[in-house]
């Protein structure tokens, strides 16, 4: 038998209750601890400071987080491929990618992605939890607008468009070149067709959890925001009387005391008085969003309900598909849905650091202003205001002896001692919190470590930071899976948006809000060079893939090169890479790789490639013995040549001594004959 369902009175006393029990809640410790973290941000003083000594407050806390917010931020700054989905089922297949080209023009086009991003991990950092709401807005009429002059074709498009409805019209004629030209004054209101999926995040002061929760909306978690009282009027017209006769200002109360934000604008006035307070409907109340586990329609199961309610006026109640709240805690705590802050591991050390170094200026001050006293019978009343006006380089007039007359108190200068306790502090908060002096930029003890040593340390520091993004991470894949829930129950209409250069129509219901989301990290830890260096490899070794087996291959081609250019040129910091390099056509397609062979013919180009290897060691043989026999030929004929040349030299040399002996002969002939007249000439010509 099903069991009665429960009533309003009911469920208004369990909301009170889960409400006041809530962590988060204005007199919370995690509220004081909040409020602590703000102050200690902003290095306000902590008001046991003593007149006329040091007040300075070290800034611990605001260095730190601001040295992890740039890394975070630039992890998950905007770019075409920061997310992905995948299909839930094979229908999903075709619209992954086009859902996710949407989710993230959701969050970065329609909402300031990259600002909710910096509050979720700022919050996070800073007060343990960073809440973001994802909400779906009904379309809301604008303020009429009054037109002059539209013309006939513009009046037939305010009259077609189904957004826009004309309140009052008046026809006239004006003077143009071309003559009497009839035209219309218009009054008219315009009503967006569609509404808009809505992301912000959301102040510490207005979330409430139970306190023992281990994920999101396991019991009751709430957002409480301050709304004028005449939207609610519009919102719920069957409401109104109860809403204008609540007794509300307790509740606004509580708000608007909250310490949390009185730390956040800590400089700031207090906002009790309005301007405009006293007309009904500009009044503001504190609305209640809550989600809590209940069975309130008796069928015997525990559901997920909405509700929202002004003190104890519930104006709607409704089964809910999904939280719309999504949190992230950078230091998670097993079991625990809030984890730490780095805050909380930096507070203890900031206040330490704060009071070492006012102690070390006081005296550092007191070493360099020594107190100094005097006999008044040695000074006259000159002297006396000499030595208490203590003047730089003023003039102490003295009777008698000026060292019985004047002694000063010397102050042991201490400063070193606290420097080196600085320094002990620094590097508890570097441990603490991984961030190190070598992240921070150059440190003048670095230039005497090697750069492989200075490497390891930055990889060591980095370990934390990389933890803390991939909790960010988790949480912003579920902001996105919120926002695709979001769409696909609220969105009944097919929107068209220009994605990626191109107009491309968008109709969340065709999808299923069952894929699952996953955010890229990548390389966005690593630096920009390593970023330029992993991606030029990346395109280097894609030129080798098609330069061995052509456009063709099923591994790399003209597309995969592309976008590894188009990623070098986008960590370089330029925004458009279609500057240096051209978009392919649309369409366009690597040639398909060649189609699977006859395998005889392949059997048949083997052999044939076989035989013209052993013919071609044929001819490689033959030409080779040729070659011996050219050279042997070549060898033959030279020294042939060689011993002709021998030969005919040898003749010639013969021929030569036999002229010489001749000639000798002829003399002597001529000597025993007495012929002392003969000449060489003619010696030679009778040799001749």
């Amino acid at each position: 038998m099903m069991a009665e369902g429960m009533d309003e009175k009911e469920l208004l006393k369990i909301l009170r209750s889960e409400e006041h029990d809530a962590a988060s809640f204005y007199t919370s410790e995690l509220a004081s601890s909040q409020a602590q973290a703000m102050e200690r941000y902003y290095a306000k003083t902590y008001g046991d400071e003593l007149d006329d000594r040091s007040q300075v407050v070290t800034h611990d806390v605001a260095d730190t987080i601001d040295w992890i917010l740039p890394d975070l931020e630039r992890v998950f700054a905007s770019s075409d491929d920061l997310i992905a989905l995948e299909p839930a089922g094979e229908a999903d297949e075709e619209h992954v990618e086009a859902a996710a080209d949407y989710l993230q023009h959701i969050y970065f086009k329609d909402n300031d992605g990259d600002r909710i991003t910096h509050d979720m991990a700022f919050d996070g950092l800073l007060q343990r939890i960073g809440v973001v709401s994802v909400d779906w807005e009904t379309p809301k009429p604008k303020p009429p607008e009054e037109l002059e002059g539209v013309t006939v074709e513009q009046l037939s498009r305010y009259v077609s468009d189904p957004e826009y409805e004309i309140l009052e019209q008046a026809e006239r004629t004006e003077q143009t070149d071309a003559g009497e030209l009839t035209v219309f004054d218009l009054k008219v209101k315009h009503t967006p067709r569609q509404g808009r999926c809505v992301v912000e995040g959301v102040p510490p002061e207005e979330f409430l959890i139970s306190r023992r929760s281990k994920v999101m909306a396991q019991d009751y978690c709430a957002r409480r925001r301050e709304v004028y009282l005449e939207d609610l009027w519009r919102e719920y017209p069957e409401r109104k009387h109860e809403l204008t006769t609540l007794n509300i200002n307790a509740s606004n109360t509580d708000l608007e005391s909250d310490v949390r934000r009185d730390s956040r604008f800590i400089d700031e006035p207090g906002d009790t008085f309005r301007s405009g307070a006293s007309h009904e409907g500009r009044r503001k109340v504190v609305l209640l969003e809550e989600y809590l586990r209940v069975d309130f329609d008796g069928d015997g199961v525990v559901e997920l309900r909405r509700i929202e309610r002004v003190g104890n006026v519930i104006v709607e109640n409704e089964p809910a598909r999904y939280c719309k709240f999504v949190g992230f805690s950078p230091i998670p705590v097993a079991h625990k849905y809030i984890g730490r802050s780095i805050a909380d591991r930096v507070i203890d050390i900031q206040r330490i650091r704060t009071v070492v170094t006012r102690n070390a200026l006081d005296n550092l001050e007191m070493s360099i202003r020594p107190r100094g006293a005097f006999n008044k019978q040695a000074l006259d009343e000159e002297g006396i205001d000499a030595m208490l006006d203590h003047e730089i380089a003023s003039v102490i007039p003295v009777s008698g002896d000026v060292n019985a007359a004047i002694s000063w108190e010397v102050v042991p200068d201490m400063t070193p001692a606290a420097f080196n306790m600085l320094e002990y502090w620094d590097q508890q908060a570097e441990q603490r919190t991984g961030v190190s002096r070598h992240s921070q930029g150059l440190n003048p003890e670095a230039l005497n470590k090697t750069a492989s040593g200075i490497a390891l340390l930055q990889n060591a520091t980095a370990a934390r930071k990389e933890f803390i993004a991939r909790q960010l991470r988790k949480s912003l894949e579920k902001v996105f899976q919120t926002i695709l829930q979001c769409v696909c129950t609220y969105q009944d209409h097919s929107r068209l948006l220009k994605i990626k250069a191109r107009w491309v129509p968008f109709d969340p219901r065709r999808w299923s809000d069952e894929m699952a989301v996953k955010v890229h990290l990548g390389q966005g830890t690593a630096s920009r060079e390593v970023q330029l260096q992993n991606v030029m490899g990346l395109a280097q070794e894609q030129k080798a893939i098609i330069a061995e087996a052509g456009l063709g291959n099923p591994l790399a081609g003209l597309k995969e090169l592309r976008n590894s250019y188009a990623r070098a040129v986008e960590v370089m910091g330029f925004r458009d890479p279609s500057q240096f390099f051209k978009k392919l056509p649309e369409g366009y397609d690597d040639p398909p790789p060649e189609a699977p062979r006859d395998p005889k013919v392949i059997d048949a180009e083997a052999r044939a490639e076989v035989t013209r290897d052993k013919m071609q060691m044929s001819l490689e043989a033959e030409r080779a013995e040729q070659a011996r026999k050219d050279r042997e030929l070549m060898a033959d004929i030279s020294r042939k040549d060689r011993q002709l040349e021998a030969e005919i030299a040898l003749k010639l040399e013969q021929m030569h001594a036999e002229i010489a002996l001749r000639k000798e002969e002829m003399r002597q002939e001529a000597e025993l004959k007495g012929d002392d007249g003969i000449t060489e000439t003619q010696l030679g010509g009778n040799a001749g």
